[in-house]
């Protein structure tokens, strides 16, 4: 050793402390890790919200068919429901009585959400659907006795593609479930 790494020694109480660091080289690699991670993490995360937006909205709409069934039974001779159009994310809760339709309350899916295909058997006259379905692709409705016109509803989110979640509606017993 030379005589300036001895007297060094000496100073510190008898050891040398060496520097040490990281390269710039290290650096730059573990930023880049970073960020990669980072980006897939970011694209996990957004599909995540819209596999989540896509079955908020069919829950929304059991949760909403299936108080329209429960004010059905409860408020006789008075029909209720729900209609809707392909494509749309915009969606109407509806009131029959008396050959009069009225809207009780329009609905929104979240956004990127809309109706996909929509298929109730109706069972009301050529006329008077005429006049419930003010544009709307279909509509169910829920009787005072418990039936429902029988169908199915889609929903799709246009960020997932092909993916798609359905809600059914039984006719006899006009019961709302996940199909």
């Amino acid at each position: 050793m030379n005589d300036a790494v001895l007297l060094e020694f000496a100073v510190r109480g008898g050891y040398v402390k060496e520097e040490s660091g990281f390269t710039l080289i290290e650096l730059m690699a573990v930023v880049g890790l970073l960020a990669i991670l980072m980006a897939i993490g970011g694209l996990t995360l957004r599909q995540y919200w819209f596999v989540q937006a896509l079955s908020g909205a069919q829950n929304d709409a059991i949760s909403q068919l299936r108080v329209q069934q429960q004010e059905s039974r409860t408020t006789a001779p008075k029909v209720f429901g729900a209609r809707f159009t392909e494509g749309d994310d915009n969606w109407q809760l509806i009131q029959y009585d008396e050959g009069v339709c009225s809207v009780t309350e329009t609905r929104r899916f979240d956004a990127g959400v809309a109706v996909e295909t929509v298929d109730f058997d109706t069972g009301l006259p050529a006329g008077e659907l005429a006049g419930c379905l003010d544009g709307a692709t279909d509509l169910v409705l829920f009787y005072a006795r418990g039936s429902a016109t029988p169908g199915s509803l889609t929903v799709s989110h246009h960020a997932l593609g092909d993916r798609e979640l359905s809600v059914c509606v039984t006719g006899l017993t006009g019961r709302v479930e996940r199909c």
